[in-house]
């Protein structure tokens, strides 16, 4: 956690719960640095691997499932999104599947974020929203009261990412299910027309609930194709955020105005430090 100190007392703002590695000693002149790697508890799902061939049967609820995985690796703090959605055939894993997987690729399912772990160390599982439909939970501009310090960076890619995104599962039950989307908009430098080339991305799915759970999967990834633009900033310590926050940025030296999701950040552990 890290303390504010304030005219009312101090605030306490929670910044992770985390599992150590075996820390490294080093002997500095007069005294003794550690060096210490820590990870968040989706570690205990990784490690822990199913020691059976499992069947999932045939109209399992897919949160129900996850949510049995997640308490089978001893962990007390956790969230699972309910839905109502069933596996429409049986599903099988092998022996020595991580939990993660099985549980990320259950999400996957349905149309959810993968698993992650919040700044209380509650393990969460919750249906993925698009980024236009969320609201804009902080604001970071150069303006006279910016908490934004100078060094932000823009990175831009054009080339690789696709155009068009499909995806299919084939199971003798369900038959052949696809999904397709096309990026056609004209005021996207990505699509289709302005670049004079098509750029596929297909695979096949392991699983899915239903066709209108694939079309959303789909336009969920195409949505995520449109996103070119990669923007980096340094801040003060800013101890409220979470993973994959919604932020408006305003900076006036890149040209830069509009809705980013947040995907990572780093700070300094030091009175004075940055973000």
């Amino acid at each position: 956690y890290m303390q504010i100190y304030t005219k009312r007392g101090v605030v306490e703002y929670p910044l992770g719960v985390f599992m150590m590695d075996s820390p490294t000693r080093l002997s500095e002149g007069t005294g003794i640095n550690r060096s210490v790697e820590c990870y968040d508890k989706t570690i205990i799902l990784r490690d822990d691997k199913l020691t059976a061939r499992t069947l999932l049967a045939k109209g399992t609820l897919y949160t129900a499932a996850i949510d049995t995985l997640i308490a089978s690796a001893g962990i007390t703090n956790y969230r699972v999104e309910p839905s109502e959605k069933e596996l429409r055939q049986d599903l099988e894993f092998e022996t020595g599947t991580s939990k993660l997987k099985v549980i990320n690729t259950l999400a996957a399912a349905i149309n959810y974020n993968d698993v992650y772990v919040d700044s209380s160390g509650c393990v969460i599982v919750k249906a993925y929203a698009s980024p236009e439909a969320r609201p804009v939970e902080f604001v970071y501009a150069t303006n006279k009261q910016s908490v934004v310090l100078s060094g932000a960076e823009e990175t831009q890619d054009l080339f690789n990412i696709p155009n068009k995104i499909i995806r299919w599962l084939e199971t003798p039950e369900l038959g052949c299910i696809v999904a397709t989307a096309e990026n056609t908009d004209p005021t996207s430098r990505l699509s289709i027309a302005n670049r004079g080339r098509t750029i596929v991305n297909a695979e096949a799915v392991s699983d899915i609930a239903a066709q209108a759970t694939l079309e959303a999967y789909v336009a969920r990834l195409a949505a995520e194709a449109k996103i070119y633009q990669t923007v980096t900033i340094t801040t003060a310590l800013m101890p409220h955020h979470e993973f994959l926050d919604c932020l408006y940025i305003v900076n006036d030296k890149l040209g830069v105005s509009g809705k980013y999701i947040e995907q990572s950040w780093n700070m300094d552990l030091r009175v004075g430090g940055k973000m």
